[in-house]
């Protein structure tokens, strides 16, 4: 290349770096869209909600919530990375439509169409009998199981979040339980209740509900929860079966750098707020801050764990 041209294509580069870091010292200008794929009133919505005001101070600028619910999350996590990668249309998604779905269907987005900004929350499900309940630990449940004790388990369906969880557990312990199914949380805890199933998990909030009927036996994650501290958790216990339910605060794929590194210092500083901590709290969560790529590590681990779970089981339809 002559020397002339060498200039030119060196001071096109030297444009083009200039305008991209100037577009990313003023991001942002304007007020972010925030798409919930759910529809309005649900946990992850109000939580949003809330969220999105704390980022709205941390930013500058207004932050909309859309509700785009349908399809159990994926229609609204779907506009997510369809979106123009600029920082202005941004999300939540969790745990059904980022992992169980693109597992069992063939939805138009995958993890590789998100950049990962942070986990805004963790709510890991809690194992769970009756107070009444003979079983007292897991490592009992699984000894009165090998010796002959028939052991059921509520779930609310094939492919459900109890269901991958207590077959990854009886893939670890080599023991066997029969599942009976449900259309909801509150069916499946009438029935733990009734002796219609020995074991089932909740949420937080559906423990505290409950409290006085129910014996919480572990901890579906790696940390102890605040509300059970002398609960421990399925590791202390021996089993690797992370369970529950989390939310990532994602944008299209291709983001630049810059927005992203502004968007994950506001999400650290929304997180902290007294607002969104109490409204966590409410729900029986607690806020655990990941950052984006620990987000992503987490998403694809439990991708590549429940898809192999999926097509053992015969779910995957795609």
């Amino acid at each position: 290349m002559t020397a002339p041209f060498r200039f030119l294509a060196g001071s096109v580069a030297a444009v083009a770096l200039s305008a991209s870091a100037a577009a990313a010292d003023s991001y942002p200008e304007r007020g972010l869209t925030y798409i919930v794929p759910f529809d309005a009133g649900g946990q992850t919505d109000i939580a949003s909600r809330v969220f999105a005001d704390a980022l709205a101070e941390a930013l500058g600028v207004s932050v909309s919530v859309v509700n785009r619910g349908g399809a159990g999350g994926s229609v609204g996590t779907s506009e997510i990375a369809a979106a123009t990668p600029d920082g202005y249309t941004v999300g939540i998604t969790t745990t059904s439509p980022m992992i169980q779905a693109p597992n069992r269907t063939n939805t138009p987005y995958d993890l590789d169409s998100f950049t990962f900004i942070c986990r805004v929350y963790s709510n890991p499900m809690i194992m769970v009998v009756t107070e009444g309940s003979v079983h007292e630990s897991v490592p009992g449940i699984i000894e009165a199981t090998k010796a002959g004790r028939r052991l059921t388990y509520g779930s609310v369906g094939t492919g459900s979040v109890q269901h991958v969880a207590m077959v990854q557990l009886m893939e670890q312990a080599d023991f066997e339980a029969v599942q009976v199914q449900s259309t909801s949380d509150a069916d499946n805890v009438r029935n733990l209740l009734a002796d219609v199933v020995d074991i089932y998990w909740v949420a937080g909030s559906v423990y505290r509900q409950n409290a006085d009927l129910l014996r919480p036996l572990a901890i579906m994650a790696q940390e102890r929860l605040e509300l059970l501290p002398d609960v421990p958790t399925i590791y202390e216990v021996g089993y690797d079966v992370p369970s529950g339910v989390w939310g990532a605060f994602v944008a299209p794929a291709g983001l630049g750098e810059a927005e992203t590194e502004i968007l994950r210092g506001a999400c650290r500083d929304a997180q902290q707020t007294d607002s969104f901590i109490q409204t966590l709290t409410g729900f029986g969560m607690e806020p655990v801050y990941l950052d984006g790529p620990e987000t992503e590590a987490l998403a694809r681990d439990q991708f590549a764990t429940a898809g192999r779970i999926l097509e053992e089981l015969g779910l995957v339809d795609k």
